[in-house]
């Protein structure tokens, strides 16, 4: 599954957000073995006409995470394509 132990992912389960939708980011966890978190701030980062990004942090934890995104690696071009292909597919769906 999902990367279960994944405190994101456990946040999400327990809010009851844990879907298809989730299941669908597998393919980035896997290949990127950092968390989730990190991964959406390095993708947005990542764009050319991205400046800066300002999660809503709440704990210490998060912002140590948070953080130290800017360290993290920027998903590889084929999850780069993969995620904008399903963000697409979701503004689709989404009337």
């Amino acid at each position: 599954g999902v990367r279960i132990n994944d405190p994101v992912f456990r946040s999400l389960e327990k809010q009851g957000v844990w879907s298809p939708s989730l299941e669908k980011l597998k393919f980035v966890t896997d290949h990127h073995p950092i968390p989730l978190t990190q991964l959406a701030i390095t993708f947005c980062l990542d764009k050319p006409t991205v400046n800066s990004v300002l999660p809503d942090i709440i704990t210490d934890e998060q912002l140590v995470e948070y953080s130290s995104a800017v360290y993290a690696e920027a998903p590889c071009s084929e999850c780069v394509k993969e995620l904008e292909e399903l963000i697409h597919e979701c503004e689709e769906e989404d009337p």
